[in-house]
């Protein structure tokens, strides 16, 4: 499980990573975040909302699509197996999904954004990092095989 943890982390380490140094899913890469030296330019954070609500996003998806991995953990396993036999798990997936969507979507309803500090995305947005960050499941599959190919399941 340790080499599960470690591979999955650094995975989702770097490509969240990438997704704040490289500008991935904004929607003019040229915005990409930007350090900068004082923490109390509005100006500056303010260029920056939408390159942090995509860093955000992001990472709460890898989270959400991960929640799948846990489900299984030997090689054998599928994280969708039985799924609809667990309301709780259900529930729970929902209630993140809508919460996630809420504090990033309505962010210019009831200064919500100021107190997440989002800004909506577009659809596109959504839809591109719901499907990049579902690359953590066959990942995670994969490091599955390679715990069971190199002796390191043990059940």
């Amino acid at each position: 499980m340790l080499f599960s943890i470690v591979a999955n982390s650094l995975f989702q380490a770097v490509i969240l990573f990438c997704v704040l140094y490289f500008g991935w899913f904004l929607t003019d890469a040229s915005k990409r975040f930007a350090f900068f030296e004082n923490p109390h330019d509005v100006e500056a954070a303010a260029a920056n909302l939408e390159a942090l609500t995509v860093f955000f996003t992001t990472f709460v998806m890898f989270q959400f699509w991960h929640k799948f991995n846990c489900r299984a953990l030997f090689h054998g396993e599928s994280p969708f197996a039985l799924l609809w036999k667990n309301r709780a798990f259900i529930e729970i997936i929902v209630t993140i999904t809508v919460v996630q969507a809420a504090m990033v979507q309505a962010s210019h309803y009831a200064h919500i954004g100021e107190i997440f500090r989002t800004t909506p995305l577009t659809g596109l947005q959504w839809l591109k990092i719901v499907a990049f960050t579902f690359t953590v499941v066959p990942f995670a599959w994969l490091c599955r095989q390679v715990e069971y190919w190199l002796g390191m399941e043990n059940k």
